[in-house]
Formats: C-alpha cells, sequence, structure tokens
C-alpha cells in the first residue's frame, strides 16, 4: 500500500477576461486544499508555476491572485510566497509594468497578517482589492 501524502496544486489558473471577452491576463485562486504539507513543500507547488507567472507578469499580463477562499494566512504558506511576490512587484513597477494584484477580504487573517509581516518591505506595492470588479475598475480593465 503506497502511504505517499498526495497533494493538490495550491491554486486553480484561468484566463481574466473582460467585460468584452477579451483575455487581458491570468487569475490564480487560491483554493487552500492543500492539506498538511510543510512550507518548503507549498513553496514547491507555487515554484512549479511561478516562471509561468514571472514570464506572463514581466510580458506585460494582468496577473491576479485570488485568495478570497484562505481562511488563514499559513492555508497557503503565504508568509514564504508573499515576499516573492513583493520582490517582483517592485521590479515590475521599476519597469512600468502592470503589478501581480490579489483579491481578498481586506479585513480578514491572510490581509492582516500580510500587512504585519511585510508593511516594512512593501506590501504598498503589492495591489490589494476585496473583489475582482474593484481590481479591474481601479486599471482600467473593465472594458
Amino acid at each position: 500500500m503506497d502511504n505517499t501524502i498526495k497533494t493538490q496544486k495550491p491554486f486553480e489558473r484561468a484566463n481574466l477576461i473582460n467585460s468584452r471577452g477579451i483575455r487581458i491576463g491570468y487569475i490564480y485562486k487560491f483554493t487552500g486544499k492543500v492539506g498538511y504539507v510543510t512550507e518548503t513543500k507549498d513553496f514547491e507547488l507555487f515554484q512549479t508555476d511561478f516562471d509561468k507567472i514571472k514570464e506572463e507578469s514581466k510580458a506585460g499580463e494582468v496577473v491576479v491572485l485570488d485568495v478570497t477562499s484562505l481562511i488563514r494566512w499559513d492555508t497557503l504558506s503565504l508568509k514564504v510566497i508573499f515576499p516573492v511576490i513583493v520582490a517582483l512587484n517592485k521590479e515590475l513597477k521599476n519597469k512600468g509594468k502592470p503589478l501581480i494584484g490579489v483579491i481578498g477580504n481586506r479585513s480578514g487573517d491572510v490581509f492582516d497578517a500580510s500587512w504585519e509581516r511585510h508593511k516594512e518591505s512593501g506590501t504598498e506595492v503589492v495591489p490589494w482589492f476585496q473583489t475582482l470588479q474593484e481590481y479591474l475598475a481601479n486599471y482600467n480593465l473593465l472594458t
């Protein structure tokens, strides 16, 4: 009998479509369904696709991380992943490219923990909105 713990990807990737049906980028919906894995394992699962995120962002694609399904900060070990997004966004900002945005509850534990841990290192570099519509409207991407 195989006792290996199998984990699923911590997020689902989908096209980000505006109101005219035009693909403008990608949305990564974090499911929180990783199970009992270590921070390192979570990061490895994320790292597998992170190169895609980096390429998409550097190519000017809109990339949004949807954390609305996450209840706790540690659900996806965002404390490992978030600093990587902060660093990439600083690079994107300097190059005038769209920043990777986050949508999720701004009054929840995930936001509070990310703000506390990264306010000194640039949380302001990560645009965080309550809804996808808010994010798209802020960047004039609805149409």
